[in-house]
């Protein structure tokens, strides 16, 4: 797994003043051109800056913008207004196969949509409009831009003939007449994870309160986020294919994740289905 940052700083023409902590003064950004021309954005008087974290690089132009008075904000919650000296990153995580190969438990997250309207009740049942389903989408995600997968009918029935341990399917209303006769199952499983060990908070950047917050998400700068447990606490779950997160992820709408162990997500790539996978990370 590698970390990666990306800002893009403009050269302070006037123009780009609602960047304020990503404009530099003329002879600044010529002084950047100058010393890695790479991040020249062509046609545009930017910089953009994608570095790995923890290289020699990285260090050599934050130390640089450092000595300027520039300094980098490293997490992402509460989003904050930029000044003169501090400036926001993004982070990015991007996985190898090595990573995949270590993980005992992956966690699913497809990118297609199942459905192009609906949402869930409070218990995350899922239902979609009958209008808007997408008939050739095998294994999708929810409207509302949660990554809990459904499947439609044909998945379903692969999936129980795999006789996966732990796997529900929880059948999605269809609300109106459903075309040619669809159907959709939610992926659920009677399986609880125990808690995260990472620092949970809401978007405000308060730590999280299960009797309060209406938000979710770990302290952390880098996507996808990553969930982890220590390997003792999931040892003593026993041997499971399918998992629930206890916690429930997003903001306003929020749901679990759902894990899968190795030879699931091996099974997934078999059938073709090209879809996002995140390592449980064990400790």
């Amino acid at each position: 797994m590698k970390e990666f940052v990306t800002v893009i700083f403009f050269e302070d023409t006037g123009s780009f003043l609602y960047r304020r902590g990503r404009n530099l003064d003329a002879s600044l950004f010529a002084e950047m051109q100058r010393r890695w021309p790479q991040f020249q954005q062509s046609g545009r008087h930017g910089l953009n800056l994608k570095l790995e974290v923890g290289t020699q690089l990285q260090q050599e132009v934050f130390d640089f913008l450092a000595h300027h008075g520039k300094k980098p904000r490293w997490t992402h919650y509460p989003s904050i207004r930029e000044t003169e000296s501090i400036f926001q990153l993004s982070g990015e995580r991007i996985f190898d196969e090595n990573d995949y190969q270590s993980a005992r438990y992956i966690e699913m997250c497809p990118k297609k949509r199942i459905a192009g309207e609906g949402c869930f009740e409070d218990d995350c049942r899922l239902w979609v409009r009958a209008g808007s389903v997408y008939f050739k989408v095998k294994l999708g995600t929810y409207p509302c831009g949660l990554f809990l997968p459904a499947v439609d009918e044909a998945m379903m029935q692969k999936l129980e003939e795999q006789k996966f341990s732990n796997l529900l399917f929880r059948p999605i209303e269809i609300r109106g007449e459903s075309p040619r006769g669809k159907k959709l199952w939610q992926l659920w499983s009677d399986v609880v994870l125990p808690p995260v060990i990472d620092e949970l908070i809401d978007t405000g950047g308060l730590a999280f309160d299960p009797a309060k917050s209406t938000s979710c998400v770990v302290q952390d700068l880098y996507l996808p986020m990553l969930c982890r447990y220590h390997r003792s606490d999931i040892d003593a779950l026993g041997s499971f294919d399918f998992a629930l997160t206890r916690e429930h992820w997003g903001a306003g709408y929020r749901a679990p994740k759902l894990f899968v162990a190795k030879h699931v997500y091996q099974w997934f790539h078999s059938q073709g289905v090209l879809e996002a996978f995140i390592p449980m990370i064990e400790q």
